[in-house]
């Protein structure tokens, strides 16, 4: 009998769900055929390569949609694939974690007191409740324009200027 089945794609990590910018994407992929075995497999997170069994940085990845895509054949050429999406967002603790990540990287140069002074404000927003004030946020993300570029390097300052848009841009329900 001939092998007329598709390669069977389990994709138990990443789950559709929300994720921050401070988490670790973990794929876990498995991909099977019982007749002819499988001959290729690729995984794709957006156009980068990745393993069967790995995690993404997400501090490294653009805010919003994101999709992995696996794709396998078997032996005999039967080909299939499969997809999921995941967004990933900011919030105001992300964006504390995000600072803190930053600090640790070096990209916050000079002196703790800056990257303190920056998440002392965030957890002051904190504190205040919701709804988050535009104004407040707007504030915070000039602060970051004076700090830029003799404390904060390029890479931080557009990092957490892309987490302080999308809070305006996304507010949190």
């Amino acid at each position: 009998p001939s092998d007329t089945a598709f390669p069977e794609i389990q994709i138990s990590q990443p789950q559709k769900r929300i994720y921050t910018r401070s988490e670790l994407l973990p794929i876990d992929i498995a991909i099977t055929d019982t007749d002819s075995g499988v001959s290729s497999s690729t995984i794709l997170f957006d156009a980068a390569a990745v393993t069967a069994s790995t995690r993404i940085d997400l501090f490294f990845e653009k805010l919003g949609t994101h999709t992995l895509r696996v794709f396998a054949e078997d032996a005999v050429g039967n080909a299939t694939s499969s997809r999921i999406e995941v967004k990933v967002i900011a919030t105001l603790d992300s964006t504390i974690a995000d600072i803190e990540r930053a600090y640790k990287l070096g990209w916050i140069i000079t002196k703790e007191q800056v990257n303190d002074s920056l998440i002392k404000k965030l957890q002051a927003i904190i504190k205040k409740g919701k709804p988050i004030s535009p104004k407040t946020l707007k504030s915070f993300l000039k602060e970051l324009g004076k700090k830029h570029p003799k404390h904060i390097n390029d890479q931080a300052y557009e990092l957490l200027k892309e987490d302080i848009s999308w809070l305006l841009n996304n507010p949190l329900p």
